[in-house]
């Protein structure tokens, strides 16, 4: 069973990262492996439930914050950050 913690890396996770969005919709119990979880079933059954195209545009904020702070970071600190 997958703890709290490691839900939440999951989740933050598929926001973050298209491929490993992707990957968890595709793949839930290998995907979770990959941040050390294993999911139980009703939480693999949940995640199945998942739409794509929702978890894309909640997604779309989360990377366009990220695009911005990786441009921030190289611009203050070069790309040596």
């Amino acid at each position: 069973m997958a703890s709290r913690e490691q839900l939440e890396r999951l989740v933050g996770q598929a926001l973050l990262d298209v491929g490993f969005r992707r990957r968890l919709l595709g793949d839930p119990q290998g995907a979770a492996k990959e941040v050390g979880a294993h999911l139980t079933e009703g939480q693999l059954d949940r995640i199945r439930q998942w739409d794509a195209k929702a978890l894309d545009a909640l997604a779309g904020p989360f990377e366009d914050w990220l695009a911005w702070l990786i441009q921030w970071l190289i611009s203050h600190f070069g790309r040596g950050w």
